[in-house]
């Protein structure tokens, strides 16, 4: 944009400074658990749908212990991944995370 670079150094540098630049750690938490355990809700619920509807169109019937143990694998594999890679996290729980 043809501005002259305005060199600060980090000791003295403010939030404004970092901001687009960095991620600031301040060492805070923005996880919460009952935002993780929504999260979790809602994936279980969305995959006990998913089950539902495959069985329905599979030519299953609607019951509730067969769509739990056809949802089960997929919820294991989905848990399973999501805390390996971190899908119950700051970011996903809305938190303030810049990329």
């Amino acid at each position: 944009d043809g501005q002259p670079l305005k060199v600060v150094p980090v000791e003295k540098a403010d939030e404004q400074t970092w901001n687009s630049v960095a991620f600031i750690d301040r060492g805070e938490s923005a996880t919460s658990a009952g935002k993780a355990a929504l999260l979790v809700a809602g994936d279980i619920a969305a995959l006990i749908a998913f089950a539902a509807v495959g069985r329905a169109n599979h030519g299953g019937d609607g019951a509730a212990l067969e769509t739990l143990a056809t949802a089960l694998p997929f919820m294991i594999g989905w848990f399973t991944s999501a805390s390996l890679l971190g899908g119950f996290g700051a970011e996903a729980q809305g938190g303030d995370v810049k990329s």
